[in-house]
């Protein structure tokens, strides 16, 4: 099994374009039931298969994503990265910082008025 990673790109086209910043249907068949996913613009996900279902060569072909395919070093990376981050996210107490309150006094505006 091979591990693809599959990102949106439509949100790099020109504005007037059709298929500017759509979200893309991909569908796969995991085990024996089919599934949908909806990847939204500049959105990535991992998808682990034998060979990539054609719903995802339609879109390769077409330019609406980049399909790379990703070793399992890189995945170990990334999977150590995301768990390292949510058990310092837990681990840090979020203060917020508080700045003294300066209190000015607002000068009241005159309008001068021009006579002839």
């Amino acid at each position: 099994m091979k591990t693809y990673k599959i990102k949106n790109i439509t949100n790099n086209f020109n504005k007037r374009d059709i298929n500017y910043n759509s979200t893309l249907n991909i569908d796969y068949i995991n085990g024996m039931t089919k599934k949908t996913i909806k990847l939204k613009p500049d959105n990535e996900f991992y998808l682990k298969v034998l060979s990539l279902p054609v719903s995802i060569h339609l879109l390769r072909l077409k330019g609406l994503i980049i399909v790379e395919e990703v070793n399992d070093k890189k995945i170990d990376k990334l999977l150590n990265k995301k768990i390292k981050k949510n058990v310092s996210e837990k681990t840090e107490k979020k203060i917020k910082p508080t700045l003294p309150a300066k209190i000015t006094k607002k000068k009241k505006r005159t309008i001068n008025k021009i006579e002839k």
